[in-house]
């Protein structure tokens, strides 16, 4: 459990392993989809620093 009481998925450890895992299950439509953005990309940076001010701690021994 986390410290918020959600169940932690501690298959990924960095961003890029979902990433990876994402593009793997997704078809090449549905991935454009989530992958690209339109016109000025605003939302897609908006939504790229969203996850970039995020920060990992990893559980050390």
């Amino acid at each position: 459990m986390s410290d918020d009481g959600r169940p932690q998925d501690k298959r990924f450890m960095a961003l890029h392993e979902i990433v990876a895992i994402a593009r793997q299950n997704l078809d090449d439509m549905t991935w454009d989809y989530v992958i690209g953005g339109s016109e000025s990309e605003t939302t897609l940076r908006r939504n790229r620093a969203a996850i970039d001010s995020l920060g990992w701690l990893p559980r050390v021994l």
